[in-house]
């Protein structure tokens, strides 16, 4: 006797000699039986609305096997059949996307040759809905697939991947009750054990895909995987990005407290005024990656800086004029505040030793005293006077430790050669007025 296993999104039903009809509300179901040698099932189904494409395959071998045999609105014989896979010793599929697929019923038969071995069935079929590419214009999204039933099952999508400005791709699973899980990959329908890309958080679910790692123009698939009661909506495509304007001097170019989305980043662009020595970025206290590049939305692959909490970014990385783009990790519906601004600079009078005590930005450093040696020389100007101006603003950064990736060597070196040439002309003033 033949059962039929309903996992998910299709109204089935299997024709014998009672007609059995089944309503179901995802995207994935097996049918389930025995073939004998020279007979075959007969399985019919009407996908669900919202579906663009159907993959029906039957599983076999080099002894036991089994043909498909599809069409619409009736059911389909050894000469009368719409589509037909009829490989002997192996698996066989039948895959439709449009025009080919409409949504309307159709009638499937599974078909065991006589020279095939019984065996159990297992017809899988999936139907697939396609998603709309996001433009990134709004956090949440405005090309937003949601779910309107509470059923639980699984859910599989069909993505065409788009050029994207910002070298990335966003996925975000929004879950506002009850619970599920992300599945991605290239090709085909992905499963839980079968996926390039996964994210089974608690609550809401998503990830950032670099540009590396895909093409304009390439099917991808989603599986989303929810638990009965389970409320979400999905949404894929350009990364949304804040526009910061233009890095000032206080607080005003931060901003501000913001949630963090379902693929775990909040993205941001700013300019950076001409002449500025040094911009700073801090988290408020929170610990988590900071990202930047130049060139497009930064993640944990690709990106030019990357650090915990807070950065300190100077020349010859640091070019006035540049847009530059900020990645913040964090967990989704955590809320974050990121500080961006001018580093302020303070000048120390020569000579002197000054306390500078240390919170905020920076405090992980302890309160410092600066000493000036009491005896000069030529050769100990350079160190000297590099000590002379000191990173202040609500704390300090020292010895270079947190700038981004590596402290600019090169800008200190060209400036203390000026200021060491601004020495040595002094001295040739003094000499020539007799001074010593």
């Amino acid at each position: 006797m033949n059962k039929v296993s309903l996992l998910s999104g299709v109204r089935a039903a299997l024709l014998s000699s009672a007609f059995a009809l089944f309503t179901l509300s995802s995207s994935a179901q097996t049918f389930l039986g025995t073939n004998a040698p020279g007979t075959a099932q007969t399985f019919s189904f009407t996908p669900g609305a919202g579906a663009t494409n159907l993959a029906l395959s039957v599983a076999g071998g080099s002894a036991a096997y089994s043909h498909l045999l599809l069409k619409a609105g009736t059911v389909p014989n050894d000469t009368n059949y719409d589509f037909i896979a009829s490989l002997d010793g192996a698996g066989n599929a039948i895959n439709l996307e449009a025009p080919q697929f409409q949504i309307t019923n159709y009638v499937a038969r599974v078909r065991t040759p006589v020279a095939s071995l019984q065996h159990a069935l297992n017809s899988d079929l999936i139907t697939f809905t396609t998603l709309n590419w996001d433009p990134g214009t709004t956090h949440l999204g405005t090309q937003v697939y949601t779910n309107n039933t509470t059923n639980g099952g699984d859910y599989f999508f069909k993505i065409t991947v788009q050029n994207t400005a910002l070298g990335a791709w966003r996925t975000a699973l929004n879950v506002s009750s009850g619970e599920a899980n992300l599945y991605l990959t290239k090709g085909a329908g992905p499963s839980p054990n079968n996926n390039l890309y996964k994210s089974e958080q608690t609550g809401s679910d998503g990830f950032v895909v670099p540009a590396s790692a895909f093409s304009a123009g390439e099917d991808w698939y989603y599986l989303v995987q929810a638990s009965p009661g389970a409320q979400w909506t999905l949404v894929t495509g350009e990364p949304f990005v804040t526009d910061l304007g233009m890095v000032a001097s206080g607080s005003s170019s931060g901003s501000g407290n913001v949630t963090m989305g379902a693929e775990g980043m909040r993205f941001f662009k700013t300019t950076v005024p001409v002449n500025s020595p040094a911009w700073r970025l801090y988290l408020n206290g929170l610990t988590n990656s900071i990202l930047v590049k130049k060139s497009g939305a930064p993640v944990v692959s690709a990106n030019d800086l990357a650090q915990a909490g807070q950065m300190l970014v100077v020349p010859s990385y640091l070019i006035g004029g540049q847009l530059y783009f900020v990645g913040v990790s964090g967990a989704p519906g955590s809320t974050i505040n990121l500080d961006s601004r001018q580093q302020a600079f303070e000048d120390i009078p020569f000579l002197t030793s000054t306390n500078v005590s240390v919170s905020g930005f920076g405090s992980d450093q302890h309160d410092r005293q600066q000493r000036q040696p009491e005896h000069r020389c030529a050769p100990q100007f350079h160190s000297e006077r590099k000590q002379q101006r000191r990173l202040l603003g609500s704390g300090e950064q020292r010895d270079g430790q947190h700038l981004a990736r590596a402290a600019d060597a090169e800008r200190w070196d060209l400036l203390h050669h000026g200021l060491r040439q601004q020495q040595l002309f002094r001295h040739s003033a003094k000499r020539q007025s007799g001074i010593h």
